[in-house]
C-alpha cells in the first residue's frame, strides 16, 4: 500500500527531530563548558582545540565506506515498496543500475523547482529567514552593558541548548500533526509577542519589576528559544517533505543552503540597521526599536502565507480536489496571487 500524508509526515517529524535533536545535545554538552573554560584557557588555545574536532571528521569521511544503491539487497528496500507491482520493481532497479548523469539531474532539479508547490514554499521560506537578526546587538548589551562574564554566557548558551531540546520534543510529541500554516502562523504570533519581551530588559523595566538581569534573560532566553525552534521545525519538516525521489540529497542541500543564505542575509541587515540606529558597542539607546521591528517584521509575511500551497497539507488537498485544473509554472502562479 501507499503510505499516507498522515505517515509521510510522521516519518518527516521523526527524521528531522532526531538529527537537529542529537545536534543539539552537542550543544547542550559544550556549550557551558566553552564559556567555563574562557575562565582557565586562552581563546586561541580553545580555538585550536575546537578545531581539532572537524579535522576528525575529515578523516573520518575518508575511511567511511558507503554501500551504493546498486549494492543493496532487496530486504533493504522499503516494506511500501516490497507490495508494488513487479513491473514497478523491474524499473526501480534498472533506475539504479543506471544512475542519471549530472547534467540529468540538474534538470531534474530546476523542472521540480519550477513547480509552484515546491518553489512557493522555497521563497517563502528564503524570504522568511531575511528577518534582520539582532543576536549580535543583544550580545555586546549583554557582555558591555550589563557585564555578563563569559561563564554565564555559557550557562545562557546551555539554556538555549536545552530549550532547543524542549521545543524539538514538543513538536515531536503533540504538534507534528498540526497544518503547516495553522502551527506556523500560532507559532510566529507567539514568538513576536515573546521577542518583544526583550525590550523589558533593554529598557531596564525588569529592574523596576524587581527581576534580576540575570534571571530575566535565562527565564525570557529559554521561552524565547523553545518556541523558536518550535516555529522552525514545521519549516525543516516541510523541507524533507519537498525533497523527490532520486534526487533528495541535491533537493534538500539546496534548500538547507537557502536557509543558510537567507541567515547570513538576515545578519548583514542586522548590521546594517544597527548602523543606521546608531547602536554601538557602547550606545544602546535605539536598541529597544530595533527589537520591535525585527519581531514585528515577522507578521508582514503572514498574509503571504495563506497563498503559499503546501505539499500534503490537508487543507490544500481539500482546495484541490475542488480544483482540478493543471498547476500553473511558478512564475505564473505568482502573477495571479500578487495580481
Amino acid at each position: 500500500h501507499t503510505r499516507t500524508d498522515r505517515e509521510i509526515q510522521e516519518e518527516a517529524a521523526k527524521n528531522v527531530s532526531l538529527f537537529f535533536g542529537i545536534k543539539n545535545v552537542g550543544v547542550v554538552v559544550t556549550a557551558y563548558t566553552g564559556g567555563l573554560l574562557l575562565e582557565y584557557f586562552t581563546k586561541k588555545t580553545i580555538f585550536l582545540t575546537t578545531a581539532a574536532f572537524p579535522l576528525m571528521l575529515c578523516f573520518a569521511a575518508i575511511i567511511l565506506k558507503e554501500p551504493r544503491v546498486v549494492e543493496r539487497e532487496a530486504h533493504q528496500r522499503l516494506p511500501e515498496i516490497e507490495h508494488q507491482h513487479e513491473n514497478e520493481h523491474h524499473e526501480e532497479d534498472e533506475e539504479s543500475r543506471n544512475p542519471i548523469s549530472a547534467r540529468e539531474h540538474f534538470n531534474q532539479l530546476t523542472t521540480f523547482l519550477g513547480r509552484p508547490e515546491i518553489g512557493a514554499p522555497v521563497l517563502f521560506i528564503f524570504a522568511f529567514m531575511l528577518i534582520p537578526a539582532t543576536n549580535d546587538a543583544m550580545f555586546f548589551f549583554y557582555t558591555n552593558e550589563l557585564g555578563f562574564k563569559p561563564e554565564f554566557m555559557g550557562r545562557l548558551r546551555l539554556i538555549l541548548g536545552i530549550a532547543n531540546l524542549m521545543g524539538i520534543y514538543l513538536y515531536n510529541n503533540y504538534l507534528k500533526h498540526v497544518p503547516f500554516k495553522k502551527i506556523f502562523a500560532v507559532s510566529v504570533l507567539i514568538c513576536i509577542f515573546c521577542g518583544c519581551t526583550q525590550i523589558m530588559l533593554v529598557t531596564r523595566t525588569n529592574i523596576y519589576f524587581g527581576i534580576p538581569d540575570k534571571m530575566f534573560t535565562l527565564t525570557s532566553g529559554f521561552i524565547n528559544q523553545a518556541l523558536a525552534e518550535i516555529n522552525a521545525m514545521p519549516i525543516l519538516v516541510l523541507a524533507c517533505r519537498l525533497c523527490p525521489k532520486n534526487i533528495e540529497g541535491s533537493m534538500y542541500a539546496f534548500l538547507m543552503s537557502t536557509m543558510n543564505l537567507g541567515s547570513l542575509i538576515s545578519l548583514q541587515v542586522g548590521g546594517l540597521m544597527t548602523s543606521w540606529l546608531g547602536i554601538t558597542q557602547r550606545n544602546f539607546d535605539n536598541l529597544w526599536l530595533f527589537i520591535l521591528i525585527a519581531n514585528v517584521s515577522m507578521a508582514f509575511f503572514l498574509p503571504v502565507l495563506w497563498y503559499i500551497p503546501i505539499k500534503g497539507d490537508p487543507q490544500e488537498e481539500e482546495e484541490e480536489e475542488e480544483d482540478d485544473d493543471p498547476e500553473p509554472p511558478l512564475i505564473l502562479f505568482l502573477l495571479s496571487k500578487i495580481c
